[in-house]
């Protein structure tokens, strides 16, 4: 969070994300859970950027991310009516566990290791594994296994830079 925002010299994709980006974080949205989670769903593109390491933008998505995995408990699975749950609760959650399996899905996409990393560590810690199928596990698709293959390429390739 320490460096700046990025220069835009487009007033493309790229500036109107990192717009809602940092709407997103500021503390006025983080009280409406529903704010942030249609920012951090909109914002999803950003983990594929190459920032040049100015990682502003990314900090910002990682932040929101992780905040909204530990308000929706998102490791615990989708909770249910019987278990106290509104409906806004229990859609919101879904959302955010499908943002989460989309995120895994786009790690090879990623631009640089370090983002690749930082990205492993945001969704490794509050996904799901219990929602996980275990007949899946030689599955390449299996989100456990791609995050397990991610992880290899940061820790073993050293041609690309941290």
């Amino acid at each position: 969070l320490s460096l700046p925002l990025p220069r835009q010299t487009s007033t493309g994709t790229e500036s109107r994300v990192i717009g809602a980006l940092a709407y997103g974080t500021g503390y006025e949205a983080m009280s409406w859970t529903q704010t942030a989670l249609e920012v951090v769903e909109v914002c999803k593109p950003c983990v594929k950027w190459d920032c040049e390491g100015r990682t502003y933008a990314m900090d910002c998505y990682l932040k929101l991310l992780v905040r909204l995995c530990h308000i929706y408990d998102t490791r615990g699975g989708v909770k249910k009516v019987k278990d106290g749950a509104s409906q806004e609760q229990i859609l919101n959650e879904t959302r955010l566990q499908r943002l989460q399996r989309e995120l895994v899905k786009d790690l090879s996409e990623v631009a640089t290791s370090r983002l690749l990393a930082r990205l492993i560590w945001a969704l490794a810690e509050h996904l799901d594994l219990d929602g996980l199928d275990p007949l899946l596990a030689d599955d390449p698709e299996d989100p456990l296994n791609i995050i397990v293959a991610n992880v290899h390429k940061v820790l073993f390739n050293g041609d690309s830079p941290l």
